[in-house]
């Protein structure tokens, strides 16, 4: 178990963290948003990149607020693991 929660822990980490190849390989959409779930919706990070090179102040505060929401995910991802894994030790008795 403990293994495959660090696997987990670090593939997430791993797939938040490495944006420029999430980048070049999606395609490229508009800064429009869509309620139906058929539709595309942009990735965190492409949103991040898209808001960032429209040099406005509000899009950068966006920018920033969305790379701040990403590592926040990361975080309680990373301490829910843990947690988990703390629970589930104490139930094998290690």
């Amino acid at each position: 178990a403990n293994s495959i929660v660090t696997a987990t822990i670090l593939a997430v980490a791993r797939g938040a963290g490495e944006t420029a190849p999430v980048l070049m390989t999606i395609p490229t959409f508009g800064l429009t948003y869509q309620l139906n779930p058929g539709h595309a919706v942009p990735t965190v990070p492409l949103e991040i990149w898209q808001l960032l090179n429209s040099g406005l102040t509000s899009e950068l505060q966006q920018a920033w607020g969305a790379a701040f929401l990403l590592m926040i995910l990361i975080l309680v991802v990373n301490i829910g693991a843990r947690v988990w894994l703390r629970r589930s030790e104490r139930k094998r008795g290690l």
